[in-house]
């Protein structure tokens, strides 16, 4: 059997794709007002955030389980 690198599980792939996508748009929402390159300083973004709330935690114990299984494959098993 052979060791897999972290990124060769898809259970990682899923996770870290879930985190960028869900709240990469809310961390350029805010980025964007920070620096003034958006229109509207005042401007609620709704619709990320909803997106962020709903995929974060899932991405973090997706995360957590991939590590586990992971860590499982290459160091506690012969």
């Amino acid at each position: 059997m052979t060791n897999p690198k972290y990124f060769d599980l898809l259970i990682n792939k899923i996770a870290w794709g879930l985190l960028t996508l869900g709240s990469g748009p809310l961390i350029i929402f805010k980025l964007l007002v920070t620096l003034g390159l958006w229109p509207d300083q005042n401007s609620d973004p709704v619709g990320v955030g909803i997106l962020a709330v709903f995929t974060f935690w899932p991405a973090v114990i997706l995360i957590a389980i991939g590590t586990v299984i992971w860590a499982w494959k290459n160091h506690f098993r012969s």
